[in-house]
C-alpha cells in the first residue's frame, strides 16, 4: 500500500512532498518527489497533504477531553489512550500528581490491570507511568498539592513500583528536600528512572543528584530554580551531565522560544523530548 500527497519528515529534518509505502502493519519506504515510485503498482491511499510522522509518545501529561489518569478507573484510561491514537500519539506515559500515597497505590494497580487487559489497537499503547509526586518541593508545587507533599522514601517508592507492576518508569524527586536524597537514587535507580521535578535544587544539588544517578529532568525550565548567570540551577546541573535527558513543553507560553533555541543548543537534540502536560 502506498500513501501518497504527504508531507514525510525527511533526514535532514525537514518536511517534503512524499509517500510512504507500507507492507502490512510496518513502513517498507519513505519517499520524496526525487524517487516517487509509480503508484499504479500499488493500492493507494490520499494523504490530502497531511504531514505523515511516525506515532508520537508523550511521557507526561495527565489527561485530554475531560478524563484526568489519576481519576483511577480503566475507562478514563481507555478513553484517554484512544483520543490519543486519533491524533497521532501512539503511546503514552500518563503523570500522577501528588495525592495521598493509598490513592496514588490504588491508581497504579488500576492501570496495571487495564495494561494486562487491554487490546484494543485503535488505543494508544500504556508503555508506563510518570509519577511527578509525592517526592517533590512545596517551593515549586506548581499546582500540585502542597498537603500531599513528602520526602523521598524508599519503602513507599518500592510501594508504587510494585502497585504498579513495575509499570512506573519514572519517579520525580525535590533532592534539597531529604538529607538522604543520594542514597535514595542510589538505591532505587536501576529499578526506575529518577526525576528531578518540581525542585528548589541548587546547582550543586541538582548535579550531586544526577552524579548520583538521575537522569531525567521534569519540564525543563518550570518548576525549577531559575538560570542566571551565578546561579544556573537545575538547568546548569542538566546540562553539564551528558546522561540527563530533559522534558520540555513547547506550546509557546510556558517557555519563550528564544529560551527553547538555547535549551536544543545547550542540550542537544538528542536530550531534548517534548511533552505536552496536558491536563483534562
Amino acid at each position: 500500500m502506498l500513501i501518497k500527497n504527504v508531507k514525510v519528515f525527511t533526514k535532514d529534518k525537514k518536511f517534503k512532498n512524499g509517500a510512504i509505502a507500507l507492507s502490512g502493519d510496518k513502513i517498507k519506504a519513505v519517499y520524496t518527489e526525487a524517487n516517487m515510485p509509480d503508484s499504479d503498482l500499488e493500492e493507494t491511499i490520499d494523504g490530502n497533504g497531511a504531514y505523515a510522522i511516525p506515532g508520537l509518545i508523550d511521557l507526561h501529561f495527565h489527561g485530554c477531553k475531560g478524563d484526568d489518569f489519576c481519576d483511577g478507573t480503566k475507562e478514563a484510561i481507555a478513553r484517554i489512550a484512544e483520543y490519543e491514537a486519533s491524533i497521532g500519539v501512539t503511546a503514552i506515559a500518563p503523570a500522577t500528581m501528588t495525592l495521598p500515597v493509598e490513592e496514588l497505590e490504588h491508581i497504579l494497580e488500576v492501570a496495571a490491570e487495564y495494561k494486562k487487559e487491554n487490546t484494543d489497537k485503535r488505543r494508544a499503547d500504556l508503555l508506563g507511568i510518570n509519577m511527578e509526586g509525592p517526592f517533590i518541593s512545596p517551593a515549586k508545587k506548581g499546582a500540585q498539592d502542597e498537603r500531599n507533599i513528602i520526602p523521598c522514601n524508599e519503602e513507599i517508592a518500592q510501594r508504587f513500583l510494585d502497585a504498579s507492576d513495575h509499570l512506573v518508569k519514572f519517579l520525580g524527586i525535590a533532592p534539597e528536600e531529604s538529607a538522604n536524597a543520594a542514597s535514595f537514587i542510589k538505591n532505587m535507580k536501576d529499578k526506575v528512572n529518577i526525576s528531578l521535578a518540581h525542585t528548589n535544587a541548587s546547582y550543586e544539588t541538582a548535579k550531586e543528584a544526577l552524579e548520583a544517578g538521575a537522569n531525567h529532568v521534569v519540564h525543563l525550565f518550570n518548576a525549577m530554580t531559575g538560570f542566571t548567570h551565578r546561579e544556573p540551577g537545575v538547568v546548569g546541573a542538566a546540562s553539564d551531565n551528558e546522561r540527563a535527558m530533559s522534558e520540555i513543553i513547547c506550546d509557546g507560553v510556558h517557555i519563550h522560544p528564544s529560551m527553547i533555541r538555547a535549551a536544543f543548543k545547550m542540550m542537544g537534540a538528542e536530550r531534548m523530548i517534548f511533552i505536552s502536560d496536558s491536563m483534562r
